[in-house]
């Protein structure tokens, strides 16, 4: 069965005419490429700011014509195959470039049929090659199931900063189908007990987030044999992502295809990721070709609103991409026509959701086809790998047009939030020349130093920006991203827009926060008396030892520290320190302080005076009425200065905040839709505060 499938991949792309030229604005160059009937892909392996080759396949079905290629783009026009690297040919494959271990260098994975000499036939295999730097690899130890006929794709299911790996093709293993979802633990992959995928072979694999929630959906096409009805079963199914695991979709009514693709995109510029479907209905001789167009109309839904119109092609393989630089992406496809033999590479411009053909580039089914601008232009050119007229070929088509694209600007307004080890990072959109700011994708880069990426890498040169691989940022088009995070401390970010030419911006200003900060906030002192006072605090560590303390003086300047005391656990704690000898009809101001392993934080100062005369008096006092409430609560804020009013739940999270200017016109907060429960109110006037509790019925 194993060499039957491969024969019949090879038979389907060979025995169509000539590649012939018609595009005014395309012209074809001459490379030294070798034709392979397999995969590409585009990445800067070498950091030199251009974009080099990785292809894989066959140059004709039979044993040893299987190949694992690199070639170094030169930046003339012409590229460089490096010989002697330690990579395994093969064929019924698919490679691709990413960076597993987040050191900034891209790394390989691919899977294929291998041709074993010591048995004479061809085997599947599936591998990881780490780049060790100076274009040079090494096979990592990572056992992964062997497949071929197999679709992969990487993106960071789980939000720990790190690249995972889904992969679904054809094994030696019955049932012989098998797709799986490996995690990223740090330097080696295992599979994922949560994330489940089907069992395809000849489809595609693609990560990215449809609806918006900051983590990434995966969409499968494909094959596979079901033994038990004895029937060949094709699918194209969309997993949304409900971080736990994957929820495969019941209602999106979205043709199956096999031997095709599909590819997320913003076609209609409304902020939301839509879908290109071609591929083929069916195996053999009895195929139909299939092309289709899916709007994503949010609430898991998506309806085919465009495909009719445009060539169908048996084998079809698709990309987006805005060749024209007109701020919209159009549509490269190649397969070969549903009644004959002939095989066509189109364009489709997208006028407005519309398309039409803008030119044939020329007569080859391509097994692979890509969007990439490798001269550094400014515009999309075309590479494509297929067959013509029982030949294997290779083409790189330069886009001559004379509008060229300029980089989108660099994000700006970066925020972060801190809960436990819950980061959630937010930034303003871009703007760009062309791409509107809705469709821009965002890339991020976080590292535990300042200048590097070693948590979360981007895959873009971090100096200039240079995007190293023709594909979306990590975050898809969102403008807030969610991550989980094991390892406490400092972490420093920033994140650049991408376009739909695929170039990137310069990055953003620097940001940066701390995971495993303890939550502190100063309450009022009480029993105050000429001499002695207890001074309040509320510490959460959040599972880290911590240790505690008041500083306390005249000033905010000259302070004296209490005993410290070692708090854990993820809750909030009262804490409370009795303090004496100070002086009557004194104020002294004071506030609480936590240090543990990731960050050394202070409350804000709270002031009281010792008593006078037998009177106690605070420096403030604020009324909350009434208290307890259903929902509605009032303060005097008579003699207020300016300031803030924060709510809290009892674990530290914000719930509210708004100006003392806000509340004056509004008159009151309203808290109805709050859990019944005990919250911790707090009012800060330049570097003072006032906390109270407040009880939500």
């Amino acid at each position: 069965m194993k060499f039957r499938i491969f024969a019949s991949v090879m038979l389907s792309i060979i025995g169509f005419m000539p590649c012939q030229l018609h595009s005014q604005t395309f012209t074809e160059i001459t490379t030294s490429i070798q034709a392979l009937a397999g995969s590409s892909d585009w990445g800067d392996m070498d950091s030199d700011g251009d974009l080099d080759l990785l292809t894989s396949g066959a140059t004709v079905p039979g044993p040893m014509n299987a190949h694992l290629n690199l070639y170094t783009n030169l930046g003339n026009g012409q590229f460089a195959f490096l010989v002697s690297l330690n990579l395994t040919g093969i064929c019924n494959s698919n490679a691709r470039w990413l960076d597993y271990n987040n050191d900034g260098i891209l790394d390989i994975f691919a899977s294929g049929l291998y041709y074993d000499t010591t048995w004479q036939q061809y085997l599947p295999t599936t591998r990881l090659y780490k780049c060790k730097g100076n274009k040079t690899f090494e096979l990592t130890d990572n056992i992964f199931l062997d497949q071929s006929q197999a679709a992969t794709d990487w993106g960071d299911f789980n939000n720990d900063g790190k690249p995972d790996i889904a992969i679904s093709g054809y094994t030696e293993m019955f049932p012989n189908y098998h797709g799986k979802v490996y995690e990223n633990m740090g330097d080696t992959l295992v599979e994922s007990a949560n994330f489940r995928i089907n069992t395809l072979i000849n489809g595609t694999l693609k990560w990215g987030d449809y609806d918006g929630d900051q983590d990434l959906d995966l969409v499968q096409t494909g094959w596979y044999y079901d033994f038990g009805t004895s029937q060949d079963v094709y699918g194209t199914y969309i997993y949304r992502n409900d971080v736990d695991s994957l929820t495969l979709l019941k209602g999106p009514d979205i043709m199956g295809i096999t031997y095709g693709s599909a590819e997320w995109g913003d076609y209609d510029k409304d902020g939301d990721l839509d879908l290109l479907v071609s591929g083929s209905i069916g195996n053999g001789s009895s195929s139909t070709g299939f092309f289709g167009i899916y709007r994503n109309d949010g609430i898991d839904n998506f309806n085919r609103v465009a495909g009719d119109g445009l060539s169908v092609r048996v084998y079809g393989k698709s990309k987006w991409g805005d060749f024209d630089n007109d701020g919209d992406l159009d549509v490269l496809i190649s397969g070969r026509s549903q009644n004959g033999p002939n095989g066509f590479t189109e364009l489709y411009k997208n006028t407005n959701g519309e398309f039409s053909l803008f030119t044939t580039l020329c007569n080859v089914q391509a097994t692979t086809l890509d969007f990439v601008d490798y001269d550094k232009d400014g515009d999309l050119d075309v590479f494509l790998m297929g067959s013509a007229n029982y030949t294997v070929q290779t083409k790189l088509f330069k886009n001559t047009a004379n509008k060229s694209n300029q980089k989108p600007d660099p994000p700006t307004g970066l925020k972060a939030e801190v809960y436990k080890n819950q980061v959630r990072l937010y930034w303003n959109p871009s703007n760009d020349d062309h791409t509107v700011s809705k469709s821009l994708s965002y890339n991020l880069a976080i590292g535990s130093l300042a200048g590097n990426a070693d948590f979360m890498e981007p895959n873009s040169n971090l100096t200039t920006g240079y995007h190293k691989l023709v594909r979306p940022g990590n975050t898809s088009l969102d403008t807030c991203w969610n991550l989980n995070f094991t390892y406490t401390g400092k972490y420093f970010w920033k994140v650049q827009a991408i376009d739909d030419c695929f170039a990137g911006s310069a990055f953003s200003a620097t940001g940066s926060f701390v995971v495993g900060s303890p939550y502190v906030f100063t309450e009022p002192a009480s029993g105050i008396t000429y001499y002695d006072a207890d001074l309040n605090g509320k510490v959460n560590p959040f599972n880290l030892s911590t240790n505690v303390f008041f500083e306390y003086g005249t000033d905010s300047i000259h302070l004296t520290t209490t005993d410290a005391e070692i708090y854990q656990g993820d809750s909030m704690f009262n804490v409370k320190r009795h303090i004496q000898n100070l002086v009557h009809d004194t104020v002294y101001y004071y506030r609480i302080k936590a240090i543990n392993e990731a960050d050394t934080v202070s409350g804000l100062f709270v002031s009281f005076r010792t008593a006078t005369d037998g009177i106690y008096e605070n420096l403030r006092e604020i009324f909350v009425y009434p208290n307890p409430c259903t929902g509605i609560i009032r303060l005097n804020l008579t003699g207020l200065p300016e300031g803030n009013i924060f709510i809290y739940d009892q674990s530290g999270r914000k719930r509210m905040e708004l100006s003392s200017k806000e509340l004056l016109n509004s008159k009151y907060i309203d808290i109805s839709n709050f859990e019944s429960g005990i919250y911790i109110l707090e009012c800060i006037c330049n570097a003072y505060s006032f906390q109270c509790k407040i009880e939500k019925l």
